[in-house]
């Protein structure tokens, strides 16, 4: 059985698209667990319409906002009965044949994980404006042009350090017991929890790419992921992150540089060219965290400057 926990908050006018995409799935053995995080919008209205459905065997109403979706992925697993876990986020659209795929594909290696698919991506309205290919445009490869099944460590090495190469956590299914095993997602995060958590998975199991569009990454201003990126939650966590994987991965010094460089070539481009903007509330936010682990910055920075 997969268990499906839509995280929730302040999207009521997606909502009832997002939960109907959930219900026309081809493969219906699921159950459905509707978590909303203190919405102030009138959500609860659109989820209460499906208090009585068979397919919901949960639905929470946090007393107040918890500041993390990850908070909610790891409330709505503690409480999840299947095998596979699929978090459904609630401003994103599936194609009904999603679970009927990524399930077979689990169902048949034990070696997998993790699988995800291709996502196009939609705008408020619904209206196509893109794929998620344009996400891996980067690495100069055609691997994303075919199904692929890929040994975890090697992807990560290749592919996962300098951005999170699996964009939207709508697009993937993944095993309970592989989440218990690694301990969870950290809950701390803001935006980069489900980075930090594929990775982990990823060093003990292989990942499948499915090259079919079976999901839709609804880009909107109000989503958290833009929200995180004006404040700087996302190169905070970044640099954490590296931190973190320095250790566990044993980079060399000229490994260590380059991923040092490309954080703080990422803060400067989402900080804006004008010294003013560099010298935002964020910079001095992050700025420890870019100290604490990169010899260089104080240098980088300066040379920006001077630059500008």
């Amino acid at each position: 059985m997969v268990s499906i926990i839509i995280p929730n908050y302040n999207h009521e006018i997606f909502l009832k698209q997002r939960i109907e995409s959930i219900l026309n799935q081809t493969y219906q053995n699921y159950e459905i667990i509707l978590l909303d995080d203190r919405s102030s919008d009138k959500s609860k209205d659109i989820i209460e319409e499906y208090r009585n459905h068979p397919k919901v065997s949960q639905i929470i109403y946090n007393s107040k906002n918890s500041g993390s979706t990850f908070k909610q992925w790891h409330q709505g697993i503690l409480l999840a009965k299947g095998e596979y876990i699929w978090i459904a986020e609630s401003d994103d659209i599936s194609n009904s044949n999603f679970l009927l795929r990524a399930t077979k594909i689990l169902d048949k290696n034990p070696d997998i994980g993790l699988v995800y698919t291709q996502s196009i991506v939609i705008n408020e309205k619904g209206e196509n404006i893109g794929n998620m290919l344009s996400h891996t445009l980067k690495f100069q490869t055609s691997l994303w042009n075919s199904d692929f099944q890929f040994n975890g460590v090697e992807f990560v090495k290749n592919y996962m350090f300098f951005q999170n190469s699996i964009p939207n956590a709508s697009a993937v299914l993944f095993k309970k017991r592989d989440y218990n095993y690694v301990g969870g997602v950290n809950q701390s995060f803001k935006i980069n929890g489900d980075w930090d958590f594929y990775i982990r998975i990823l060093t003990m199991n292989d990942i499948y790419y499915i090259k079919e569009e079976f999901n839709q990454f609804r880009s909107h201003s109000e989503n958290g992921s833009s929200r995180n990126i004006i404040n700087g939650n996302n190169i905070k966590e970044y640099y954490i992150l590296a931190k973190k994987w320095k250790r566990k991965f044993h980079f060399s010094s000229n490994e260590i540089e380059k991923l040092n460089e490309h954080i703080y070539n990422c803060w400067i481009l989402q900080n804006g060219n004008k010294i003013r903007r560099l010298l935002s509330s964020n910079l001095f936010k992050i700025f420890p965290y870019a100290i604490s682990q990169d010899n260089k910055v104080l240098w980088r920075l300066l040379k920006s400057l001077i630059n500008k």
